[in-house]
């Protein structure tokens, strides 16, 4: 019992004690609850704002709220005004004492008709806190943004607002600023691209970019080079774009790269590319910039061949004047070697050494001519007949003799055109320009071969005709001559029209053919292009333009054979003096009497000092004081009857001015042979009685 009393005693005690620090820790708890109780009523407005809580009316309350920054305001159920902070009064624009007392309606008229209005009347139903932004009109005109905070308040709502009208101008000036930015590079016409700097996919291509490469910009996003581009291709743009990534370049630039288009199309681009880093430098977008120079490289190129094709036919056109003077006197001096060996073999018995060795000095200087002859048609200069004709015709004409000329190792196709358009121009440099082509031909060609001649009709427009220099567009004949030889290389076609170029061995060639080839083209208003390569073979196209006008069939019979001799009186006029001599030798043999005279000034003193009748007039075309055609012009208003005969070594256009005599104009290239003079001669005189 005693144990059971005494463990007893012991349980009371402790409950005792239990329950009293129970009581005590309930008087502290009250207390604190007090406490914390009266601070959220002095700070009632800023607790709310913090964790949500109401705001209280009391005035340690609301004491606090008038601390505050920001607006704060509590509107009675019937829309008064209860309170407000400076802040807000500040915010609105009117002073406090207006507000209080005074419905939101009085102090904001149309307030009712907002956004916002509706906003805080559906918290003043519905009893729950509620957060949006606002623009708010002033009376002035202007406007000011705010954040506004509204929840359910004892006696109405409670609203705090925060003026926010900095950040909304800041974010519409970036948003301006985006704008604009994102314009530029949606119109700029290069393209941009932004790569995401982690894996290289695309989080950005313009619209340029989408036209340039062909594929739609929304495939690109997410996707990296290697889906888009070839394997060795996309590695190359992989290995810049992590070279600018590591910081190897600042700005890499690369002037020339090929990129292919969705339609397998090459275009060259120039491309920048550099690393956009964040604000603690690792590196975040790679940016690039790509300009399509595909055009421009191609006009560049153009340009680059123009230059070169008219550096060429600069050269070729100076080169030609030096021939065409060089041979201008060369022909004098052959006329007279030829005129007197002429006249020597006459008086020397045929079976005499010195007739055999008279024989090889006019045989020599008839290939001295034949060779002045081919200078002055790469000058552009020789004396020409042209005439309409079928080209068809011409060419076959001459078909035998060519191939007897390429010889039976070679096949020589002819692939005419059918309906080919008519040409102007002499018959006899058709002749020289496919002889030249196809002994060139011949000689590129070692063992068999085939020869082909071909013509066709074509038109070049003006994109085709600025590829060439001196063509304008319209309609040309042109003419093929291609063979399966040996070819040249770039070094040896940039010479090839050049007097005197040539890759034969010495003495198989003068080097003149294509230079006359290349002065007939041009002389007939055409163009020649030439298409080679090292063991392909050569194909030349010279291309002459159309003749526009009728094209009548004219058969004549062919003229007596005239007399070379008669009694006429000539006036002979030449500044070369031994030419001058030589002539007047041959005429006068021939039975003419000769008047000479080295000037136009004195051929025109002695025409008037003359009694007798002058019937002809023989002059040089090219002389110091006056031109041959001007002292006709003057001789024949003196002497109406006077016929007139022109003779020159070098051209005929001082007399007709297109580069060949008019019809009706006489006229014997230097050198001649006593039989081609006094045919020309009495051919002029003969003509004149019949006018």
């Amino acid at each position: 019992m005693t144990n059971d009393d005494g463990h007893g005693g012991r349980g009371d005690e402790g409950e005792t004690r239990l329950a009293a620090e129970l009581a005590g820790a309930r008087a502290e708890l009250a207390e604190l609850k007090r406490t914390i109780e009266s601070l959220e009523e002095r700070n009632l407005a800023l607790q709310g704002v913090v964790d949500d809580a109401s705001p209280g009316p009391d005035a340690a309350g609301r004491a606090g709220l008038d601390d505050l920054l920001e607006g704060c305001q509590i509107i009675g159920f019937d829309w008064r005004f209860l309170y407000l902070n400076d802040s807000a009064a500040a915010q609105g624009r009117i002073p406090r004492e207006k507000f209080l007392g005074r419905t939101m309606q009085e102090v904001l008229p149309g307030v009712e008709r907002t956004e916002m209005f509706g906003v805080l009347e559906r918290c003043m139903k519905e009893r729950r806190s509620l957060f949006f932004e606002n623009e708010f009109l002033y009376a002035d005109g202007s406007s000011g943004w705010f954040e506004l905070r509204v929840r359910p308040h004892q006696d109405g709502i409670f609203l705090l607002s925060i003026d926010i009208t900095e950040r909304k101008r800041a974010e519409r000036e970036l948003m301006d600023s985006k704008a604009f930015v994102e314009a530029i590079v949606e119109n700029v016409p290069l393209m941009i691209f932004l790569k995401d700097a982690k894996d290289l996919t695309f989080v950005l291509f313009n619209r340029a970019g989408e036209e340039l490469l062909g594929h739609n910009r929304e495939v690109f996003l997410g996707k990296n080079d290697a889906d888009f581009f070839p394997a060795e291709q996309a590695a190359s743009f992989t290995a810049t774009d992590r070279a600018v990534l590591e910081g190897k370049f600042g700005t890499l630039d690369i002037p020339e790269e090929t990129v292919l288009t969705a339609t397998q199309e090459q275009r060259l681009l120039h491309t920048r590319k550099v690393c956009i880093r964040g604000a603690d430098g690792t590196p975040k977008y790679l940016l690039g910039i790509s300009e399509d120079i595909t055009l421009r490289k191609r006009a560049e190129e153009e340009r680059a061949a123009l230059e070169a094709q008219l550096f060429q036919a600069q050269k070729m056109d100076s080169v030609g004047r030096l021939a065409g003077g060089v041979a201008h006197d060369f022909n004098n001096m052959l006329g007279v070697i030829l005129g007197h060996t002429e006249m020597a073999m006459e008086v020397v018995a045929p079976g005499s050494p010195l007739h055999a060795d008279l024989e090889e000095i006019r045989k020599a200087a008839r290939r001295s001519a034949d060779l002045t002859r081919q200078l002055l048609g790469f000058a552009r200069r020789q004396t020409v007949t042209p005439r309409v004709l079928d080209l068809n015709d011409t060419v076959a004409s001459i078909l035998t003799m060519l191939g007897r000329l390429i010889g039976e190792h070679i096949r020589l196709a002819w692939l005419p055109c059918e309906g080919l358009w008519p040409l102007e121009v002499d018959p006899s440099q058709i002749d020289q320009v496919l002889t030249n082509l196809c002994v060139n031909a011949r000689d590129a060609i070692s063992g068999v071969g085939k020869l082909t001649i071909e013509t066709r009709n074509v038109t070049l427009d003006e994109r085709e005709s600025a590829a060439h220099l001196g063509s304008v567009p319209g309609d040309y004949v042109r003419l093929s001559i291609s063979d399966d030889g040996c070819g040249m290389d770039e070094e040896t076609q940039a010479k090839l029209f050049e007097p005197f170029f040539t890759t034969k061995e010495l003495g198989s060639g003068t080097g003149l053919g294509l230079a006359t080839v290349y002065g007939i083209v041009k002389q007939n208003d055409g163009f020649i292009e030439v298409h080679s390569e090292l063991g392909r073979g050569s194909t030349f196209n010279i291309f002459l333009p159309r003749y526009e006008g009728s094209v009548l069939a004219v058969r004549m019979n062919a003229p007596a054979e005239p007399s070379l001799r008669g009694r006429e009186t000539i006036l002979l006029v030449e500044d070369e003096e031994a030419l001058l001599g030589m002539t007047r030798t041959m005429l006068e043999k021939s039975g003419y009497v000769v008047l000479t005279a080295s000037t136009a000034g004195e051929a025109v003193r002695l025409a008037e000092a003359h009694a007798g009748e002058i019937h002809l007039l023989l002059t040089d075309v090219i002389m110091p004081e006056m031109n041959g055609r001007d002292l006709a012009k003057a001789l024949v208003g003196q002497r109406p009857r006077l016929a007139c005969l022109f003779m020159s070594g070098y051209t005929a256009d001082v007399i007709a001015g297109t580069g060949g005599p008019d019809e009706d104009v006489n006229f014997i290239p230097k050198p001649f042979t006593i039989q081609a003079l006094c045919a020309k001669v009495r051919q002029a005189l003969d003509g004149n009685r019949t006018r």
